[in-house]
């Protein structure tokens, strides 16, 4: 049986999924991010969402290397290619975040893939990053406060430093976890919230700092 949550059947075409939506929020966390990000030196970037083209150009502003993975799809075409037994959390994000045991990221951006991965699978995949973190590490964060939250995650795409737009390619929604930052806290060791956000749009955002 699958011991993973996210729904292997989501590698598939989205055939039911025809309305986009988009829509433009604030962004606090991200403008706090950004103030703490100079110019005069590079930066490992790790994003957890998929390539788009204005996050990149975004960030290019920035001396950087980004690493771009599609983490949620990544683990969804995983799951549905898997003929055995289904692999644990730990060997899944092992397998798919495969970095060099001296990479070390100044961002990680997650965006609300907390909300999609439940307590045992989110907690894997923290201490999985955490071996790629030094002291200073940034992570930002969206964490849903309402009941539902769409079927997949948003495709956050960066309009400008304070603004970022959510798209959504259906209506369909399914229960959120709705963790709290007593729950953060105690799921991500080593890191402190430097920031936190209630946002109008449903998301607390979170920046949080390693060491």
């Amino acid at each position: 049986m699958n011991s993973l949550s996210v729904r292997a059947e989501e590698s598939e075409a989205h055939e039911a999924s025809t309305e986009e939506i988009c829509i433009t929020h604030r962004s606090l966390a991200l403008a706090a991010l950004c103030q703490r990000l100079r110019h005069d030196r590079k930066y490992h970037i790790l994003d957890l969402g998929p390539a788009l083209g204005a996050n990149v150009e975004f960030f290019s502003q920035f001396r950087c290397k980004l690493y771009i993975e599609a983490f949620y799809q990544s683990v969804a075409e995983e799951l549905a290619a898997t003929e055995a037994e289904t692999p644990s959390p730990e060997q899944l994000y092992q397998k798919l975040l495969p970095y060099a045991a001296d990479i070390r990221f100044d961002v990680i951006l997650c965006w609300d893939l907390f909300n999609y991965f439940p307590r045992h699978e989110l907690q894997a995949l923290l201490k999985h990053l955490t071996r790629f973190c030094q002291r200073g590490t940034l992570l930002f964060s969206l964490v849903a406060t309402h009941h539902q939250i769409p079927a997949r995650p948003i495709l956050f795409r960066i309009l400008d430093k304070e603004n970022l737009v959510y798209e959504t390619d259906s209506s369909d929604l399914r229960p959120s976890i709705e963790y709290k930052p007593r729950d953060l806290k105690l799921l991500m060791q080593g890191f402190q919230i430097a920031n936190n956000f209630q946002l109008r749009s449903g998301m607390q955002e979170f920046l949080f700092i390693h060491g």
